[in-house]
């Protein structure tokens, strides 16, 4: 009788993927139409192997969207936790979030910009994590309370989103892009 034995990737198939994975989001971000073609050329590996890992374009900007995904996920759980174990107030946890995110490693637009169905994801996993704390910053009067924490929120998905384009694009330094969200949100809904 045989058994299915679910193995792990090995040591130099998981180097590969990652580094396809790290050649493709540069690529990319630079040039968001980089053929398959362009992807291995720019990965150093040959097309079969980048065929083995990903079937299509389409996953290959699916993995890094996962990957962007899974990162912002623990940057926010991260920066959130830090921030209220030390005490802090609810809108320096904003603001210590808004930077993380601009200066993560896989921009957050990577995720919202490539697939609307998984911008939908990402909607509601940013809500779980980031209303409680617009909501306490209401609830403490460091943000006004005459606007929904929900459309506060997604005033700040838009400021990101926005800042993060002029990050893609060098029309703005990480720093412009960080101060120009939080300002946009702190005197916007501030009290």
């Amino acid at each position: 009788m045989a058994t299915n034995v679910t193995r792990s990737p090995r040591a130099d198939a998981e180097r590969n993927r990652t580094r396809i994975l790290d050649s493709a989001a540069e690529l990319i971000a630079g040039n968001p139409d980089a053929s398959m073609v362009e992807i291995a050329e720019a990965s150093g590996v040959g097309r079969a192997t980048l065929y083995r890992h990903f079937a299509s374009r389409d996953e290959v900007v699916t993995a890094l969207r996962d990957r962007a995904f899974s990162r912002a996920q623990g940057i926010i759980a991260e920066a959130l936790a830090a921030e209220e174990r030390a005490g802090t107030a609810p809108t320096d946890r904003l603001k210590r979030l808004i930077r993380e995110l601009l200066t993560m490693d896989d921009p957050y637009g990577l995720i919202a910009d490539v697939d609307p169905d998984h911008h939908r994801e990402a909607r509601v996993a940013f809500d779980d994590q980031v209303l409680p704390l617009i909501t306490d910053a209401q609830a403490q009067g460091e943000l006004t309370d005459d606007v929904s924490a929900r459309a506060i929120g997604y005033a700040l998905e838009g400021l990101m989103l926005s800042a993060n384009r002029g990050l893609t694009h060098g029309e703005l330094s990480p720093e412009e892009g960080v101060e120009v969200v939080q300002r946009g949100m702190i005197r916007g809904f501030g009290t």
